[in-house]
């Protein structure tokens, strides 16, 4: 079973709907699990009594009101009931090829980090999930007027609880903001610096982002993807040349359901490209590197 984490925004204008079809898919997809929703954002509350999902308030944030990642991964872990834990940004729609892929993991020997791309369309209304063809429509709408978002965005991350090395792991994530640039392709960086199965479910999973604009920040888009918070987390992420994702994939699941690894041309010059930043980690241990 999977325990689905997230946080949002204030629950106010398009947010309102975005954030309502996601918590809603994914009540929808996982009946026997559970979800959290991290923060106590204007509407939260309300929400997540109507929808059945659990809150937690209290998670740590930096001077801009922004949660730190480790912080959520840590409230995670401590609060979860399932072994699977999957952190969700609060504007993406799953079809049931998820709880697939995570059945398929269930049993991996190793931790792992299960990423991948989205689809970028246009949602404007609140969706209803209770007619049983809900995932073909949804599916179609994501084909007929979607597009499948650039490689570096990533949305979603499912991994083992204690797979990041419980609370002590969790202290070697540096405060990097959610939901600013750079955090979840450092994510990938730091999955691979721990030698982890980095799983590249893009051909399998359909993550669907709803499009939104960035009315939630006082700087708007400038604010959320190249200001303050953005530069910092660049620089403690501590690379420039590349960013991060499921191109640097060790394994990928096959739009059969079937695991692999992954394999081609264009990988092996992205691992050999990548390889100097794994290296400095490796050879200087990971408590002993310090990002930025």
């Amino acid at each position: 079973m999977i325990t689905l984490f997230t946080t949002a925004k204030p629950f106010t204008g398009h947010a309102a709907v975005t954030q309502y079809n996601a918590l809603a898919c994914w009540r929808r997809l996982l009946p026997q699990g559970e979800v959290l929703l991290l923060g106590a954002e204007k509407g939260a509350a309300e929400i997540a009594k109507e929808l059945g999902v659990k809150l937690i308030p209290d998670v740590e944030r930096n001077e801009f009101g922004t949660p730190l990642l480790r912080s959520m991964f840590a409230a995670a872990e401590r609060h979860a009931a399932f072994p699977l834990l999957l952190y969700a940004n609060a504007d993406i729609l799953f079809t049931s090829r998820l709880p697939e892929a995570a059945a398929r993991l269930a049993a991996w020997r190793r931790p792992f980090l299960l990423t991948g791309r989205r689809w970028d369309t246009d949602i404007r209304q609140r969706i209803d999930f209770r007619p049983r063809d809900w995932e073909q429509r949804l599916t179609e709408t994501a084909h007929a007027v979607g597009k499948p978002g650039i490689k570096s965005a990533l949305d979603y991350f499912l991994f083992p609880k204690g797979g990041w090395g419980g609370a002590e792991g969790l202290a070697e994530f540096p405060p990097l903001a959610i939901g600013r640039s750079a955090w979840d392709n450092w994510l990938v960086f730091w999955a691979l610096a721990r030698r982890m199965d980095v799983i590249n479910g893009s051909d399998f999973i359909l993550a669907v982002h709803q499009n939104h604009d960035y009315s939630h920040h006082p700087q708007g888009a400038y604010g959320v993807l190249s200001g303050e918070e953005p530069r910092r987390n660049f620089a403690m992420a501590s690379y420039e040349r590349f960013l991060y994702g499921p191109p640097d994939a060790t394994f990928r699941i096959r739009p059969d359901g079937k695991i692999v690894r992954a394999f081609s041309a264009d990988i092996l010059r992205r691992r050999l490209k990548t390889l100097p930043d794994l290296l400095r980690v490796w050879i200087l241990g990971r408590k002993r590197w310090k990002p930025g």
